[in-house]
């Protein structure tokens, strides 16, 4: 990870560095009040559990499909994932699961 202290001060912008949960709120509330981009280090807890996020799923001849974006895990059910979303699902989206429906024992 590049220093972002160092990378916001090479293009002029403010840069905040958030270390704490207790200070998250107000400090992303001062950095969002400023009248121009800055850029703002959030840190997290080395053994924090990062969710959701992009999943794969393995198909049958051995290769992984990589999700879309709007698709990640925890994979929600394709009937719910159509209900969230405002705009119509990626075509990868629904051939990753027509894919994973197709796999022997699923």
């Amino acid at each position: 990870m590049p220093d972002l202290e160092k990378m916001a001060a090479g293009f002029e912008l403010p840069f905040a560095r958030i270390t704490s949960p207790a200070t998250l709120e107000a400090d992303l509330r001062k950095a969002l009040e400023l009248p121009r981009p800055c850029l703002v280090d959030v840190r997290l807890a080395t053994d924090e559990q990062l969710t959701p996020k992009a999943a794969a799923l393995p198909q049958a001849d051995g290769a992984m499909l990589s999700m879309p974006l709007e698709d990640m895990s925890p994979l929600l059910s394709l009937a719910d994932l159509k209900r969230e979303m405002v705009v119509p699902l990626a075509e990868q989206s629904l051939a990753a699961r027509r894919s994973c429906t197709e796999r022997p024992g699923k």
